[in-house]
Protein backbone atom coordinates (compact mmCIF):
# COMPACT_ATOMS: atom_id res chain seq x y z
CA UNK A 1 0.00 0.00 0.00
CA UNK A 2 1.55 3.43 -1.04
CA UNK A 3 -0.66 5.63 1.34
CA UNK A 4 0.28 6.47 4.59
CA UNK A 5 -2.81 7.13 7.29
CA UNK A 6 -3.85 11.01 7.31
CA UNK A 7 -4.07 13.04 10.43
CA UNK A 8 -7.18 12.38 12.14
CA UNK A 9 -10.04 14.33 11.03
CA UNK A 10 -8.76 15.44 7.36
CA UNK A 11 -11.40 14.68 5.48
CA UNK A 12 -12.31 14.21 1.74
CA UNK A 13 -14.88 15.60 -0.14
CA UNK A 14 -17.36 13.18 0.22
CA UNK A 15 -16.95 13.83 4.16
CA UNK A 16 -15.22 10.21 4.79
CA UNK A 17 -12.03 10.39 6.71
CA UNK A 18 -8.81 10.12 4.17
CA UNK A 19 -5.68 8.83 3.56
CA UNK A 20 -2.34 10.65 2.02
CA UNK A 21 -1.87 9.78 -1.55
CA UNK A 22 1.64 8.55 -2.53
CA UNK A 23 2.46 12.19 -4.19
CA UNK A 24 0.72 15.48 -2.50
CA UNK A 25 0.83 18.84 -3.26
CA UNK A 26 0.54 21.16 -0.48
CA UNK A 27 -1.76 24.49 -1.28
CA UNK A 28 -2.13 28.05 0.93
CA UNK A 29 -4.80 29.51 -0.79
CA UNK A 30 -4.18 32.73 2.03
CA UNK A 31 -2.53 35.39 0.23
CA UNK A 32 -0.33 38.01 1.49
CA UNK A 33 -2.02 41.47 2.73
CA UNK A 34 0.19 43.72 0.29
CA UNK A 35 -1.81 41.57 -2.98
CA UNK A 36 -5.24 43.63 -1.68
CA UNK A 37 -3.84 46.74 -2.79
CA UNK A 38 -2.53 48.29 -5.92
CA UNK A 39 -2.45 46.81 -9.30
CA UNK A 40 -4.20 46.57 -12.45
CA UNK A 41 -8.40 47.16 -11.64
CA UNK A 42 -11.19 46.27 -13.88
CA UNK A 43 -13.49 47.82 -16.01
CA UNK A 44 -15.44 49.77 -14.29
CA UNK A 45 -13.81 49.52 -10.89
CA UNK A 46 -11.30 52.66 -10.17
CA UNK A 47 -8.88 52.25 -7.19
CA UNK A 48 -7.70 54.88 -4.99
CA UNK A 49 -4.24 56.65 -6.51
CA UNK A 50 -1.01 54.64 -5.90
CA UNK A 51 -0.22 56.77 -3.36
CA UNK A 52 -2.90 56.51 -0.79
CA UNK A 53 -0.75 53.52 0.55
CA UNK A 54 2.74 53.26 -0.13
CA UNK A 55 3.59 50.33 -1.56
CA UNK A 56 5.95 49.21 0.92
CA UNK A 57 3.40 49.95 3.83
CA UNK A 58 0.50 47.74 1.50
CA UNK A 59 0.88 44.50 4.28
CA UNK A 60 1.16 46.50 7.44
CA UNK A 61 -2.38 48.76 6.44
CA UNK A 62 -4.05 44.97 5.36
CA UNK A 63 -2.78 43.42 9.18
CA UNK A 64 -3.81 46.56 10.61
CA UNK A 65 -7.28 46.34 9.23
CA UNK A 66 -8.34 42.31 9.51
CA UNK A 67 -6.68 42.31 12.65
CA UNK A 68 -9.23 45.07 14.36
CA UNK A 69 -11.79 43.51 12.13
CA UNK A 70 -11.40 40.52 13.85
CA UNK A 71 -11.14 41.79 17.61
CA UNK A 72 -14.39 43.91 16.66
CA UNK A 73 -16.04 40.49 16.07
CA UNK A 74 -14.82 38.85 18.93
CA UNK A 75 -15.30 41.57 21.36
CA UNK A 76 -11.63 42.44 22.00
CA UNK A 77 -10.24 45.72 22.83
CA UNK A 78 -7.69 46.92 19.70
CA UNK A 79 -6.83 50.35 19.33
CA UNK A 80 -5.30 51.49 16.50
CA UNK A 81 -2.29 53.42 17.33
CA UNK A 82 -0.98 50.87 20.33
CA UNK A 83 -1.32 48.03 17.33
CA UNK A 84 0.49 50.02 14.74
CA UNK A 85 3.17 50.51 18.18
CA UNK A 86 3.32 46.96 18.55
CA UNK A 87 3.39 46.60 14.58
CA UNK A 88 6.56 49.22 14.05
CA UNK A 89 8.23 47.66 16.75
CA UNK A 90 8.14 44.27 16.14
CA UNK A 91 9.41 45.35 12.62
CA UNK A 92 11.87 47.23 13.40
CA UNK A 93 10.03 50.68 11.79
CA UNK A 94 9.44 53.91 13.03
CA UNK A 95 7.05 54.66 15.31
CA UNK A 96 6.03 58.04 13.82
CA UNK A 97 2.17 57.23 12.57
CA UNK A 98 1.69 57.11 8.77
CA UNK A 99 -0.99 59.17 6.99
CA UNK A 100 -2.48 56.12 6.04
CA UNK A 101 -3.60 55.30 9.36
CA UNK A 102 -6.62 57.54 9.16
CA UNK A 103 -7.78 55.45 5.92
CA UNK A 104 -7.73 52.22 8.34
CA UNK A 105 -9.52 53.67 11.20
CA UNK A 106 -12.52 54.81 8.81
CA UNK A 107 -12.73 51.30 7.66
CA UNK A 108 -12.82 49.52 11.00
CA UNK A 109 -15.14 52.37 12.04
CA UNK A 110 -17.54 51.95 8.88
CA UNK A 111 -17.42 48.52 9.64
CA UNK A 112 -18.77 48.99 13.22
CA UNK A 113 -21.36 50.24 11.71
CA UNK A 114 -22.27 47.71 9.18
CA UNK A 115 -26.07 46.95 9.31
CA UNK A 116 -25.53 43.02 8.38
CA UNK A 117 -22.68 42.78 10.67
CA UNK A 118 -24.32 44.00 13.39
CA UNK A 119 -26.98 42.59 12.75
CA UNK A 120 -25.77 39.34 12.92
CA UNK A 121 -23.76 40.37 15.96
CA UNK A 122 -26.60 41.74 17.52
CA UNK A 123 -28.51 38.19 17.36
CA UNK A 124 -25.50 36.50 18.72
CA UNK A 125 -24.66 34.45 15.23
CA UNK A 126 -21.38 31.95 15.43
CA UNK A 127 -18.57 33.94 14.01
CA UNK A 128 -15.41 32.13 13.72
CA UNK A 129 -12.22 34.55 13.05
CA UNK A 130 -9.30 32.96 11.65
CA UNK A 131 -10.23 29.33 11.39
CA UNK A 132 -8.27 27.12 10.13
CA UNK A 133 -9.30 24.83 7.29
CA UNK A 134 -7.91 21.62 6.31
CA UNK A 135 -8.70 19.54 3.26
CA UNK A 136 -7.75 16.68 0.79
CA UNK A 137 -9.10 17.05 -2.17
CA UNK A 138 -7.50 14.82 -4.87
CA UNK A 139 -3.52 14.89 -4.60
CA UNK A 140 -3.90 18.43 -3.15
CA UNK A 141 -4.01 19.29 0.74
CA UNK A 142 -5.61 22.61 1.01
CA UNK A 143 -4.47 24.26 4.35
CA UNK A 144 -5.21 27.93 5.37
CA UNK A 145 -7.40 29.55 7.50
CA UNK A 146 -10.59 31.47 6.61
CA UNK A 147 -10.99 35.58 7.60
CA UNK A 148 -14.32 34.74 8.98
CA UNK A 149 -16.92 32.13 8.51
CA UNK A 150 -20.55 32.65 9.71
CA UNK A 151 -22.78 30.47 10.71
CA UNK A 152 -26.51 31.33 9.83
CA UNK A 153 -29.55 29.26 9.89
CA UNK A 154 -29.95 29.08 6.14
CA UNK A 155 -26.38 28.52 5.11
CA UNK A 156 -22.39 28.69 6.62
CA UNK A 157 -20.87 31.84 4.65
CA UNK A 158 -17.03 31.70 4.04
CA UNK A 159 -16.47 35.61 4.17
CA UNK A 160 -13.32 36.90 3.27
CA UNK A 161 -12.10 40.34 3.88
CA UNK A 162 -10.29 42.71 1.53
CA UNK A 163 -9.07 46.04 2.55
CA UNK A 164 -8.43 47.28 -1.17
CA UNK A 165 -8.78 50.84 -1.69
CA UNK A 166 -11.14 52.26 -4.07
CA UNK A 167 -11.27 55.37 -5.32
CA UNK A 168 -13.62 57.61 -2.79
CA UNK A 169 -16.22 58.29 -5.57
CA UNK A 170 -15.66 54.99 -6.42
CA UNK A 171 -19.75 53.04 -7.00
CA UNK A 172 -18.80 49.90 -9.24
CA UNK A 173 -21.47 47.79 -10.19
CA UNK A 174 -21.79 44.14 -8.18
CA UNK A 175 -20.75 42.56 -11.68
CA UNK A 176 -17.73 44.93 -11.83
CA UNK A 177 -16.88 43.46 -8.63
CA UNK A 178 -17.61 40.26 -9.11
CA UNK A 179 -15.30 40.57 -12.17
CA UNK A 180 -12.75 42.61 -10.44
CA UNK A 181 -12.65 39.45 -7.99
CA UNK A 182 -11.68 37.19 -10.90
CA UNK A 183 -9.32 38.84 -11.84
CA UNK A 184 -7.35 38.89 -8.54
CA UNK A 185 -7.87 34.93 -7.87
CA UNK A 186 -9.96 35.45 -5.46
CA UNK A 187 -12.34 32.49 -6.43
CA UNK A 188 -9.72 30.21 -6.19
CA UNK A 189 -8.81 31.44 -2.51
CA UNK A 190 -12.65 30.96 -1.75
CA UNK A 191 -13.33 27.90 -3.44
CA UNK A 192 -10.87 25.76 -1.53
CA UNK A 193 -12.31 26.91 1.59
CA UNK A 194 -15.63 26.41 0.55
CA UNK A 195 -14.89 23.00 -0.08
CA UNK A 196 -13.57 22.15 2.80
CA UNK A 197 -16.70 23.52 4.86
CA UNK A 198 -18.93 21.42 2.37
CA UNK A 199 -16.60 18.37 3.36
CA UNK A 200 -16.97 18.96 7.21
CA UNK A 201 -20.40 20.28 7.48
CA UNK A 202 -22.40 17.70 4.56
CA UNK A 203 -25.46 18.83 3.06
CA UNK A 204 -24.82 22.33 4.44
CA UNK A 205 -25.19 25.34 1.99
CA UNK A 206 -21.57 26.80 1.92
CA UNK A 207 -21.40 30.38 0.25
CA UNK A 208 -18.12 32.16 -0.38
CA UNK A 209 -18.17 35.72 -0.42
CA UNK A 210 -16.02 39.22 -0.65
CA UNK A 211 -16.37 41.70 1.88
CA UNK A 212 -14.48 45.21 0.43
CA UNK A 213 -14.27 47.06 3.84
CA UNK A 214 -13.83 49.78 1.69
CA UNK A 215 -17.08 50.03 0.27
CA UNK A 216 -18.65 47.77 2.79
CA UNK A 217 -20.34 45.62 0.40
CA UNK A 218 -20.68 41.78 -0.02
CA UNK A 219 -19.77 40.07 -3.23
CA UNK A 220 -20.96 36.78 -3.80
CA UNK A 221 -18.49 34.39 -5.81
CA UNK A 222 -19.36 31.47 -7.45
CA UNK A 223 -16.89 28.76 -5.46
Amino acid sequence: DDEQPLLAGLLRGDGRLGKMPAELAIVSPSGSHADELGGEAAEGVRLADADAVPQGDAAPFGTLVHTGLQAWIEGRRFTLEAAWDALAAAQGRSRERPAWLARAAAQLLAFQHDPVWSAWMGARVKIDCELPLVHLRGDELIQGAADAVVFTDDAILVVDFKTTLFARDATPSDAALAAFCRRRGFEGQLGAYADALRAIHAGVAVKALVYFVDLGRFVALDA
